[in-house]
């Protein structure tokens, strides 16, 4: 791997970036990008792929300083010098191309300067020489699981109790994940098959999605789609949220109620589904995400959105036909994708999420309309964020049967709820999702 200053320096400021003001590794390498006026956009992405990879590896590269350091003096140290200190790890011990320990000590000295590293000269050589095989040696099983998949020690336990060992690391496994990517053309703007053709004319290769409307796996020249996108003749989607999307049952003249965090995308792909007849009212706590679905969603020509800021999630008296609830969850589904979020969260962190859902779920399930549907859908993978939060909801509300989700895309839910779908990186190549479908008795 040849690594340059720029994006030696632009990885080092990302890692400081996350770690003090605990935002996402996008926005950590965006805002690490302008602080360094780096505007190289190779080296960028190559600072994003360094940061992803050492960020991802973070317990065990930890485990590896603290070989050479002391606790106390680990914790002491200055954000910027912790962060090219786990690089230099990564780099030595966990990279696929390693890096010779003297040229990358003697570009970090470059980067922070040489009074930054005078005092830990002498821990580099160290963290050279560590054997990190024999490290693990001292730990319990379930700790060595946790530092070899590259996860916290929590997380390893509940995947084990939940799937088995033998699912759970399948589900763990520290292996690059490829994700697949999906579109649906924008009917509103152009007739579907001229949009296809269209993009089939420059070489970019569509597979249906078989048992979704209008949505298109990406199999080739991914990279051509910029101009349609720019264009908005086509939305990228992501599998879970286009599956989401088809249960709610979208069709003309309807009311759907989104509250929560739903991407513009699949908001956008329900429009379309309703030929843009009806309304979509949207109900989120960010008034930067409302002021960019607005603006998205215009220039898609999709005009029967209503957005609505609110602090608690306060409900419309308006019934709806349908309720979408992406609720708020511990996001471990999307832990390959950003690293960042595994080390924030902890054991506790799918109790609290359950106590909001089950709270959200039963104020939503109030403003379904007779015969109508309540969809539900998590980027958790804990148990206890979703078949716990369905199970008890559905012994609160009898008026509430548990609907076949279709089509059959992803593994059936746990608990004996078939009708419900999950969604794994390893298995399906998108974010880890899971999702319910429950229709109120007319």
């Amino acid at each position: 791997m040849k690594l340059s200053p720029d994006v030696l320096r632009t990885s080092i400021e990302a890692l400081s970036l996350i770690e003090s003001e605990r935002v996402s590794l996008r926005e950590g390498v965006e805002k690490a990008s302008a602080l360094t006026q780096n505007t190289d956009t190779s080296k960028i992405r190559e600072a994003r792929r360094l940061t992803s990879e050492t960020l991802t590896r973070q317990n065990a590269i930890d485990v590896v300083l603290l070989e050479t350091l002391k606790p106390a003096e680990f914790n002491d140290l200055s954000p910027r010098v912790r962060s090219f200190l786990r690089i230099f790890s990564y780099l030595i011990h966990f990279a696929e191309s390693r890096v010779d320990p003297a040229q990358l000590a003697e570009l970090g000295r470059r980067v922070l300067g040489w009074e930054a590293l005078s005092s830990y000269e002498l821990a580099l050589g160290k963290i050279s020489l560590t054997c990190f095989k024999l490290i693990q040696l001292r730990f319990q099983d379930d700790e060595r699981v946790a530092l070899n998949s590259f996860n916290p020690l929590w997380l390893v336990k509940d995947a084990v109790r939940t799937f088995g060992r033998k699912e759970a690391l399948k589900i763990l496994s520290p292996t690059s994940r490829k994700i697949d990517v999906f579109v649906h053309p924008n009917i509103l703007k152009k007739d579907e098959s001229e949009i296809l053709n269209e993009l089939v004319s420059e070489n970019i290769h569509l597979e249906s999605v078989s048992g979704l409307t209008s949505l298109y796996r990406i199999t080739g020249n991914e990279r051509a789609l910029r101009k349609w996108i720019d264009l908005n003749l086509v939305h990228l989607q992501d599998l879970p949220s286009s599956f989401a999307a088809a249960n709610s049952d979208p069709s003309s003249d309807k009311r759907v109620l989104f509250v929560g965090a739903s991407p513009t995308s699949v908001i956008s792909y329900v429009g379309q589904l309703m030929q843009n007849r009806g309304s979509i009212h949207v109900l989120d706590t960010s008034e930067k995400r409302l002021s960019r679905l607005v603006k998205e969603t215009s220039s898609a020509g999709l005009s029967i959105v209503e957005p609505q800021i609110t602090e608690d999630f306060t409900l419309p008296d308006t019934p709806a036909d349908t309720v979408m609830l992406h609720a708020p969850n511990s996001r471990t589904g999307v832990f390959w994708r950003d690293p960042s979020l595994k080390w924030r969260a902890g054991p506790d962190t799918s109790k609290y999420f359950r106590s909001v859902q089950e709270d959200l779920i039963d104020r939503c399930s109030k403003v379904v309309a007779p015969g109508g549907n309540l969809v539900y859908w998590t980027r958790s993978l804990m148990m206890e964020e979703d078949e716990c939060v369905i199970e008890r909801f559905l012994t609160k509300h009898s008026e509430y049967v548990l609907t076949q989700t279709r089509p059959k895309l992803g593994e059936p839910g746990l608990k004996g709820q078939n009708e419900c779908q999950r969604f794994f990186p390893h298995l399906h190549h998108c974010d880890g999702a899971f999702l319910a479908l429950m229709k109120r008795i007319a």
